[in-house]
């Protein structure tokens, strides 16, 4: 397996269950050693974050910044790029809302980004989304993408997706089954040169109507 991603781009990483995706990206992170081969990457200055992210007992601020030292301007900033921002006017106290167990109830859309706005908040080289924006509905995560790609522009990202419209926002595609690449372009060219490719999104998007239609 090679294959590099120019600085600022975003790539999507998208496969069949089981194909490795999240392996890849976990290898990426520095969590797991590679059998044989070499990533080069800023692993000091990278943030991953999962599709089913951990929130602490503590205030939104406190489950954003951590320990950091972070300034007014990056929160505000990791708040509107996540789309933290669009739901925090509908608590009384904002970022100082205690969630947890004995805070406010939130859902799992919110909480994914609430997790977003942390790895985001000191501006990482590389930021890794392993399907981090699946409880979102699709004009929000459409949102956030674009809203990454509009004001983080030094910050490289891997995303996994299954949502043919946030894959097609990605500046390359890469192609994943059984472990290995199967193919590397843009959205647009491998639907028209790759056909497992092509299957794979149609399924993905045959399945998004039946579940909307549900």
């Amino acid at each position: 397996m090679s294959f590099e991603v120019p600085v600022g781009s975003i790539a999507a990483i998208v496969g069949p269950t089981g194909c490795g995706k999240s392996s890849l990206m976990n290898v990426i992170a520095g969590l797991y050693e590679p059998v044989s081969g070499q990533i080069f990457a800023d692993i000091k200055n990278t943030a991953i974050v999962f599709q089913e992210p951990f929130l602490f007992s503590g205030s939104i601020r406190e489950n954003i910044c951590l320990d950091r030292e972070v300034t007014e301007r990056q929160i505000e900033n990791a708040q509107f790029v996540s789309a933290v921002s669009e739901f925090l006017n509908g608590f009384e106290t904002g970022l100082e809302t205690l969630v947890g167990e004995r805070g406010v109830t939130i859902s799992g859309g919110q909480r994914q980004r609430i997790a977003l706005a942390r790895a985001l908040v000191c501006e990482p080289a590389l930021l890794l989304l392993d399907d981090t924006t699946s409880a979102l509905d699709p004009e929000t995560e459409q949102m956030i993408i674009e809203r990454i790609k509009a004001g983080i522009r030094t910050t490289t990202i891997l995303l996994v997706a299954a949502r043919p419209s946030t894959i097609a926002l990605a500046d390359v595609v890469i192609f994943m089954e059984e472990g290995g690449i199967s193919g590397i372009g843009t959205h647009d060219v491998l639907m028209a040169t790759n056909s497992q490719y092509s299957d794979l999104i149609n399924s993905f998007e045959n399945d998004r109507l039946r579940s909307h239609h549900d």
